[in-house]
């Protein structure tokens, strides 16, 4: 056993010194090399796919492998190249690391090729894998591959240069037992990542990263598959407010393959061009839809693959009113408002691998403009344009305080924080939402204002978003916390 712990030594392909070099055969060697490269820096050539699936109790072996090719005078010491794989639960430690139970085997090779400006280009490469014998469910979760060599900055100053672009990755650990879930269904569910949209509208992305959306009455792109284009969640927003104008959702669209199924105003469905009541029916099917209701939102399930007993499954929840839940399988790269579904939320503006700061630029660039009819997203009014007084705020912050901190919603705080739902509250209830039934007038849509508070409408998201979490954790908290739905 102490052996599964001990790395193999590195094995040096070439260790002859620089005054003794001779050139190697060019086989596999970059075309470039021999050529002065005055900005090394190391390349991460294989990582893991971005989620990999593996049954609690399997072996895994997982492989990352780098390579570093730079120039170097005679006198100067090779850089030495390292490639790691840490876990979010120990950002600064390799999973080589006895302790966390994974045993690895590594391979180091150095070429050296003299090039053209008297000087020597140095081609290592690193190969790492990590393996553990019995996977548990303790180690779920986001992991990532890097590549790093030691370098200088312009100051002088030692730093450490690296590559972990795309290389995250969602381990997912799958039980060989099979439950059901809060709406009936059966068979194991792969976890799944959790966006949520609501009010004016507030976005809480899959990777957490909560702001109000820059939008306008307009259908934006709420989630799609960003790899293989099999299917879309769609936003339809309308005007609200009462203080100041906003948007707020009036209808999902979800497209999968050549199907499509519509989710409006008073927890109707629009299938084919037919409606249907699912309150009335209980539950329903239509085509890849599988729709149910549990008595606050419906939802909307499409199973995306299916291996063996584990379906990876797309989920719509939808309130009737101005909020929605899009579930996507953890670690599927997406695009959207929801973000990219990498487990970093500081990259959730960035849009097909660029990189932004401005959540303006990601709402304008999601919009579903078909006939040149929507304006550029408008920036959030300020929390003072939207209460108009400090009384109105005081007002509001009352209202939200008491439903928020009432006393049900305590068992969650200390697992999904309530501040940014706080804050969210306040604007909405301030402002108002004046949602009026512009739909069908066959259907009765209460007074959203009147009858309905728009800070229940928040005190709903926070209840949804309590009770999700057995998405990603497990059955027995979905228990404890689906009676706030």
């Amino acid at each position: 056993m102490i052996c599964s712990y001990i790395f193999l030594l590195c094995v040096f392909l070439l260790t002859q010194s620089y005054a003794d070099i001779e050139p190697v055969s060019t086989d596999a060697i970059p075309e470039n090399f021999g050529i002065y490269d005055p900005h090394p820096r190391p390349i991460l050539e294989f990582k893991p796919p971005s989620r990999i699936i593996v049954q609690e109790g399997d072996e895994l072996t997982i492989e990352c492998d780098g390579r570093d090719q730079a120039d170097h005078s005679m006198d100067e010491e090779v850089h030495e190249l390292r490639v790691s794989i840490t876990a979010d639960n120990h950002p600064d430690a390799s999973l080589t690391r006895g302790d966390i139970g994974f045993y690895g085997f590594q391979v180091k090779t150095l070429k050296f090729v003299p090039n053209d400006e008297g000087r020597v280009d140095v081609l290592e490469t690193f190969k790492l894998q990590i393996t553990k014998n019995k996977i548990s469910k303790d180690d779920q979760g986001w992991y990532m591959c890097k590549a790093c060599v030691d370098g200088e900055d312009m100051w002088g100053d030692h730093v450490e240069i690296c590559d972990d672009t795309d290389a995250k990755f969602f381990l997912d650990v799958q039980s060989p037992t099979t439950g059901d879930d809060v709406l009936g269904q059966s068979n194991k569910m792969a976890p799944r990542s959790t966006c949520q949209i609501f009010g004016d509208p507030n976005v809480i992305t899959y990777d957490g990263r909560f702001y109000h959306a820059h939008t306008s009455p307009c259908t934006y792109v709420l989630s799609m598959d960003s790899v293989n284009f099999s299917w879309f969640v769609y936003g339809t927003l309308g005007e609200c407010g009462v203080t100041v104008t906003g948007s707020c959702l009036k209808s999902v669209t979800i497209h999968y393959g050549r199907e499509s199924l519509a989710l409006e105003r008073g927890w109707l469905i629009n299938y084919q061009g037919d409606k249907h009541e699912v309150i009335e029916k209980g539950g329903l099917t239509k085509g890849p839809f599988k729709i149910a209701f549990n008595g606050a939102n419906v939802a909307v399930t499409v199973t995306l693959n299916k291996d063996g007993e584990t379906e990876d499954q797309l989920v719509v929840l939808w309130d009737g009113y101005v909020s929605a839940v899009v579930q996507s399988p953890m670690g599927v790269p997406t695009m959207g408002l929801c973000g990219n579904n990498d487990g970093d939320e500081s990259n959730d503006f960035d849009l097909w691998g660029v990189a932004h700061e401005n959540s303006q630029f990601l709402c304008d660039s999601m919009q579903v403009d078909r006939y040149g009819q929507c304006s550029v997203g408008a920036r959030p009014a300020t929390l003072r344009q939207a209460c108009n007084s400090p009384e109105a705020r005081q007002k509001s912050r009352s209202v939200c305080l008491d439903i928020l901190y009432g006393g049900d919603f305590a068992p969650c705080f200390a697992t999904h924080s309530v501040n940014n739902f706080l804050d969210a509250c306040i604007y909405d209830q301030c402002k108002g939402l004046n949602i009026t039934n512009n739909l069908y007038p066959e259907l009765y849509i209460p007074d959203i204002d009147s009858k309905v508070q728009p800070a229940c409408v928040v005190a709903s998201a926070y209840a949804t978003r309590c009770s999700g979490d057995f998405w990603i954790s497990s059955t027995e908290m979905a228990e404890k916390q689906s009676k706030l739905v």
